[in-house]
């Protein structure tokens, strides 16, 4: 009995370090030029991806989340970080479970945020092109965005997800299993005698 109670422990031990220690997740981006939520509806007009150390689900502060970088091409334009025209300490990142991995949307402190354009988060370029996300006082969803490029502009809605679950998820499937193996192997006994 000894010996499983030491297994037992090593198992939950690891479980804890595996959901301790984030591992980088990256959400891809697809933009379509339907202004109605989602799901997304052809013709897509640009990809983009957002990338940080896994906290799990929530509302996060964005200037929280370690190793961040995100990059948009959309319509023939990039942003980076580095193009972000919002005070970053007000922009929120809204991480939650979509399908069978999980979903990253852009929210703000504020109602609506205070860059130029009043979204969540709002990028510029020198050239005028800006591109801007669904602020929370606009209405539910969280889901649209706005992209304006020299000589053109359109709206449309935004999905960007994961594959990956919640950090942790896998450490305590597997010692679920590793439990489920050892009483389906005859280790653990309604007839065992305490000595």
């Amino acid at each position: 009995m000894n010996s499983i109670t030491r297994l037992i422990a090593v198992l939950v031990v690891t479980g804890w370090a595996g959901c301790a220690n984030a591992a980088p997740i990256t959400f891809g981006f697809t933009f379509d030029r339907i202004f109605n939520g989602i799901p997304l509806e052809p013709p897509f007009i640009g990809t983009g991806q957002v990338s940080f150390d896994d906290v799990g689900n929530g509302t996060f502060a964005l200037t929280a989340l370690s190793n961040l970088s995100m990059q948009f091409a959309v319509l023939g334009e990039t942003f980076t970080l580095a193009d972000a025209a919002t005070p970053l300490g007000q922009v929120l990142a809204v991480v939650s479970d979509y399908g069978p991995g999980r979903r990253f949307q852009f929210s703000n402190s504020n109602g609506f945020g205070t860059g130029p354009f009043f979204g969540s988060i709002d990028f510029t370029k020198a050239n005028g092109a800006y591109l801007t996300f669904q602020p929370p006082g606009f209405g539910p969803g969280l889901d649209l965005h706005q992209i304006v490029t020299p000589g053109r502009a359109d709206l449309g809605s935004y999905l960007a997800t994961s594959g990956v679950p919640v950090p942790g998820t896998l450490a305590i499937l597997a010692l679920g299993l590793a439990l489920l193996a050892l009483v389906r192997g005859g280790r653990f006994s309604r007839n065992a005698r305490v000595a």
